[in-house]
């Protein structure tokens, strides 16, 4: 039976009835992109951003150029722009276009959701795979390098990988994170610069052969949840901080 068949059923068949189906094609969408989430980094990234990375693969990588949907892609991300342009004074207009929508050979920076210095929250790459712009490293204030990474925030490369997230915690999250230390030290750090060489990693800390992109593997350091991802090159923070930790014995 047709949606006008259903339209009397419930109130959300009514309202379905009334856009036209779109209230299932979102139900549809929402679905398939949590069933694709632990496929890859940008299935994860389409997931967390409700749809944007597809919506802005489309209007930069279409499938099929100049189609229908190819413009629909095109007006929506505009639409985001313009809607961030709006909220900004008409003398900064050009500086945040220019972040907003940069067409270098690294990335292209794209989102409706800008902080207060225009700085995109994901970056997209040239064959459409989202990643958020800010990344987290996580440390014990008793690790022996602290005092060293305080004056020259650079943490080395690491052949066997440095773990991070991209998840901002104002307060230690070790249970989240799934660690055995405070988790109060909070590096901070623009993922531009490696974005190149970001991977999901295999679970039991890269022992397994599954990806694991969301914390889960060790829950006698906590219940996990939190996101994370790693990389092999070094890595230059724009800040470090301590943040106020609960034992591991509290509640978060």
């Amino acid at each position: 039976m047709d949606r006008a068949g259903h339209a009397l059923d419930s109130p959300y068949n009514f309202a379905n009835y009334m856009t036209i189906g779109m209230l299932d094609a979102m139900v549809s969408g929402a679905n398939e992109r949590t069933s694709k989430m632990m496929n890859s980094p940008y299935d994860f990234a389409n997931w967390l951003t409700i749809g944007a990375a597809d919506t802005v693969k489309g209007a930069f990588n279409p499938e099929d150029p100049f189609s229908a949907q190819h413009w629909m892609n095109n007006f929506e991300v505009a639409g985001w722009v313009s809607g961030v342009l709006g909220t900004m004074n008409k003398g900064s207009s050009s500086n945040l276009l220019d972040d907003a929508i940069s067409t270098n050979s690294l990335a292209k920076q794209v989102d409706n959701n800008l902080d207060v210095e225009g700085k995109a929250d994901f970056y997209v790459k040239p064959d459409g795979e989202a990643v958020p712009s800010t990344g987290y490293r996580y440390m014990s204030e008793n690790a022996f390098y602290i005092d060293d990474l305080k004056k020259t925030k650079l943490i080395p490369e690491n052949l066997n990988g440095t773990y991070f997230s991209f998840d901002n915690y104002d307060i230690a999250s070790q249970s989240k994170l799934q660690v055995p230390h405070d988790a109060s030290i909070k590096g901070s750090f623009d993922t531009l610069q490696i974005i190149d060489d970001i991977k999901v990693p295999y679970g039991n800390w890269g022992n397994a052969n599954y990806l694991e992109p969301l914390t889960k593997d060790f829950p006698q350091f906590g219940s996990g949840g939190a996101t994370q991802a790693i990389t092999n090159q070094a890595i230059k923070l724009d800040s470090l901080e301590k943040i106020p930790y609960y034992l591991p014995t509290s509640k978060e």
